[in-house]
């Protein structure tokens, strides 16, 4: 004989000699509303003996479930029949309405026969099957007239048999009721088997600049068998009016182009939007290095962007700016109001790409 094939009748032998294992297993189950459903806790033995019959007692203990409110106490004995490898032991779980109910119990094994208990305590987690109460937020512009719906969606966990019911009232937060919104209480009731229902609150639209501004719905009183778990919701009001801005513009040293500058508005506005504009001094002087440009640019509803241009009268500029100031704005207010016009070095072949201004050997700018 081999010796492999030594060590594996060893061990047999030594596996076969022991007596069975005993193990009971966890379980998990839903308390359910009325009456009482069937924890399944299943007691399994491992080596079972072909001709030899095995038993083992169990009982229930409380943990953070109580006998006779959450489950039945029980206990008893098990008997396997030779060969036999695995039974079940039913435990009653007591079914309520209780949102916020469950907990867990053990269950134990002790004073084995024909078996030894490898594992003798088994879990049983009884989860509350009430249905649970949220609401979402909402973000959306304010609008420029009349009111805008904002519409919070209330939602039930999971679908209940009963009616389900659950107050709400809006509260300011740095929205006010009246100015910027119309405030709202009353309650939302879910039908059996409905999982959501809607609440609305008008918003009052403006042509007013304004930060973002917000309140909330606030949820309470739900039915006893129901439970809130998120029960705040955020509506937050996005200011839509257009902002007036300019960019920047630049041109290679040596180039005699004109500037444009381009002048954005933020959003599409349903009315006409003028804005000033005029060129100011910097390093550059108007006459000398470029021309006195000014003017009024308008919007017509829907447009966003306006172009206008600057000429160059001396193109041999390396450190030398000026500016565009926009002014007097009418039907949107300038948010960036100062435009830069500059020359920048072309690095050309060398590689070293664009600079802003070209620095000399001495630290000088030319």
């Amino acid at each position: 004989m081999s010796a492999r094939s030594s060590f594996e009748t060893l061990e047999r032998r030594r596996l076969f000699s022991g007596q069975p294992l005993a193990y009971v297993s966890d379980a998990w189950v839903a308390e359910g509303n009325d009456g009482a459903t069937t924890a399944a806790v299943v007691v399994s033995l491992y080596q079972a003996r072909p001709r030899q019959s095995a038993s083992v007692n169990w009982s229930t203990q409380n943990g953070t479930a109580v006998a006779g409110a959450d489950y039945r106490a029980a206990g008893g004995k098990l008997t396997f029949a030779p060969g036999e490898t695995s039974k079940t032991i039913p435990v009653e779980i007591i079914g309520d309405r209780v949102a916020g109910a469950g907990g867990y119990f053990l269950v134990n094994l002790q004073a084995a026969k024909g078996a030894r208990v490898a594992d003798g305590q088994g879990v049983v987690n009884i989860y509350d099957d009430e249905p649970r109460v949220y609401v979402g937020d909402v973000n959306a512009p304010e609008g420029s007239s009349g009111t805008t719906p904002f519409t919070f969606t209330v939602s039930l966990s999971t679908a209940y048999d009963r009616p389900v019911t659950v107050n709400y009232a809006t509260a300011d937060g740095t929205a006010t009721d009246g100015s910027d919104y119309s405030a709202a209480a009353g309650s939302v009731t879910f039908a059996p088997g409905e999982t959501s229902q809607t609440v609305t609150v008008p918003i009052n639209g403006d042509r007013l600049v304004e930060q973002t501004e917000s309140f909330s719905i606030n949820l309470s009183n739900p039915s006893g068998h129901a439970e809130v778990v998120r029960g705040v919701g955020f509506g937050t009001i996005l200011d839509d009016e257009p902002r007036i801005s300019i960019s920047d513009a630049a041109n290679y040293w040596g180039d005699t182009s004109p500037f444009t500058f381009t002048v954005s508005l933020s959003a599409a506005s349903d009315e006409v939007v003028t804005v000033n504009f005029a060129t100011s001094d910097g390093t550059a002087l108007a006459g000398q290095d470029y021309a006195a440009t000014s003017g009024t640019l308008t919007f017509a509803a829907g447009q966003t962007t306006q172009t206008f241009q600057v000429a160059l009268l001396n193109p041999d500029l390396g450190d030398r700016s000026f500016y565009v100031i926009l002014s007097d704005a009418t039907n949107a207010p300038v948010v960036t109001g100062q435009g830069l016009a500059y020359w920048y070095y072309d690095s050309g072949s060398c590689g070293c790409g664009y600079w802003d201004y070209y620095y000399d050997y001495y630290g000088g700018f030319y």
